[in-house]
């Protein structure tokens, strides 16, 4: 069944996650997209658990959207489930980090590579234009990390490599979640 967002509930664990009603979007993305919002703005914190049953009460729809999101989530490296324990938001570590800016630094030179070769000047302004954005954003790390999202975007779709670009999306996904303790 497809359901759009009616309003958000604010659950006992903190993390602010949709409720539902008649609609658009299958309950599968839209858990989802609101699983995964809650991981990367750090309402869920690495090594918490994330129990079906009660998503599903504070959702208030059934445990199957729930646990397909989590299936999901679990493909995209930011939950881990283990037979007779659940779910668990998966912990970044150091050695992510490292993997991290590795495939970042190879999906952007193959992404900027192509291009350079097929942008305009107004792209080339209109980069220049993020830049500075960026800069204005320098203390402000949650608007530079959307910034610098757009700005990857951006190059990705002047390249025309959907491809490329899904990968980089799913890679500053990561870059985006919240690392405690690997930076301090």
């Amino acid at each position: 069944m497809d359901t759009p967002v009616t309003n958000v509930t604010r659950p006992v664990n903190g993390a602010y996650l949709p409720k539902f009603a008649n609609g658009f979007r299958s309950k599968k993305d839209v858990v989802l997209d609101g699983l995964r919002a809650a991981i990367l703005q750090g309402d869920f914190k690495p090594g918490q658990r994330l129990v079906i049953d009660e998503l599903a009460r504070q959702m208030g729809i059934s445990p199957i959207p729930i646990r397909e999101a989590l299936q999901q989530l679990q493909g995209e490296g930011f939950v881990t489930i283990q037979p007779h324990v659940g779910a668990t938001v998966t912990p970044i570590e150091a050695g992510l980090v490292d993997e991290i800016f590795e495939l970042l630094e190879s999906l952007e030179t193959i992404s900027s590579r192509a291009a350079c070769r097929r942008m305009s000047k107004d792209d080339f302004a209109r980069i220049e234009t993020m830049l500075k954005e960026m800069d204005g954003l320098s203390k402000d790390l949650a608007h530079w990390s959307e910034a610098n999202v757009r700005l990857h975007e951006f190059i990705s779709d002047c390249a025309g490599m959907p491809l490329v670009k899904s990968m980089l999306t799913k890679v500053l996904d990561h870059w985006n979640a919240p690392a405690p303790g690997v930076f301090a």
